[in-house]
């Protein structure tokens, strides 16, 4: 096979804990000699490889990174979601909503075809953990045979919340963190969550969150962290959500929240007791200045 360009891509600053560093079309395909017959040699080597396109959401310098050679010359950047325009590195930080595009097209006579488009990416959540077999948001072949791939980053995190049913407070709580799916209910799937104490290493998981609600006409989804302890209510839970869901057609998709979203039971209270400051005789309110008097924070 003809050896053509693969580009980087990086999203994210340098050493950040999500950027997207290279994506690869065809990996692990073989040998396959350059005269063979496209559908008795090279389709079957398609359907053959491991791993047919993965992104790398990974932590680390450029020297991890090494140059491929491909039948391919692939672009990769990313999009406002809202209105298209292409973004900067910096600009990942603070837009809420926005794809990374991946377009492989190529350099001589071999062709992607409908049956070699990908239907699943790797991705690494936090730059330490690998998450595999993630549905991707859309890819395509057009009548070229050059590939197109979106996945999409979304900011679905509403807050973080205190449930009343861990006690009054003093000794433990129950942290919920609640996310706008952003799909119709019929065609949602379930939720995932990577969570952990450091947002390096999202350690645990819970991987079939298909409970969900309607609150306040929004279709939400949530995880919630039982029984913390008071020693631990100073410190921050760490989580990234992937919501999978299914498109028009009924084929499964998934997008994954923009940022790893934290918050301690600590910070928690305190919104509640300024949402409820004209209600200081309710639970939520009693229940939040038990968390803080067992936090050790002194009120004014």
């Amino acid at each position: 096979m003809k050896s053509g360009t693969a580009n980087r891509l990086q999203i994210g600053e340098s050493g950040s804990t999500a950027s997207i560093k290279s994506i690869q079309i065809v990996n692990n395909i073989g040998t396959v000699d350059r005269n063979s017959t496209y559908n008795a040699t090279v389709i079957p080597a398609f359907k053959n490889a491991h791993q047919l396109l993965n992104i790398w959401i990974v932590k680390g310098s450029q020297s991890q990174l090494e140059e491929q050679s491909h039948n391919y010359t692939l672009v990769t950047k990313w999009l406002n979601a809202e209105n298209q325009t292409e973004i900067t590195q910096a600009d990942s930080k603070t837009v809420k909503k926005y794809d990374a595009v991946a377009i492989a097209t190529p350099t001589d006579s071999l062709m992607f075809i409908e049956g070699s488009v990908p239907e699943t990416v790797k991705v690494n959540v936090d730059g330490t953990n690998v998450i595999g077999s993630v549905p991707v948001t859309s890819s395509s072949v057009d009548e070229n045979g050059i590939l197109t791939l979106y996945y999409a980053f979304e900011d679905m995190f509403k807050g973080g919340s205190l449930r009343l049913d861990a006690g009054d407070g003093l000794e433990k709580t129950n942290m919920r963190f609640g996310y706008s799916v952003g799909v119709a209910q019929d065609k949602f799937v379930k939720s995932s969550w990577y969570y952990g104490t450091s947002a390096d290493n999202l350690k645990w998981s819970l991987l079939d969150g298909t409970k969900s609600a309607v609150v306040d006409g929004d279709f939400v989804s949530n995880i919630v962290f039982k029984n913390l302890p008071s020693s631990a209510y100073s410190e921050k839970v760490y989580a990234r959500a992937i919501v999978t869901y299914k498109d028009d057609n009924g084929v499964v998709r998934s997008k994954m929240g923009a940022f790893i979203d934290s918050r301690s039971a600590v910070d928690v209270a305190k919104k509640v007791k300024e949402a409820y400051a004209n209600n200081t005789n309710s639970k939520a309110y009693k229940h939040a200045s038990n968390v803080l008097t067992a936090a050790g924070i002194t009120e004014e």
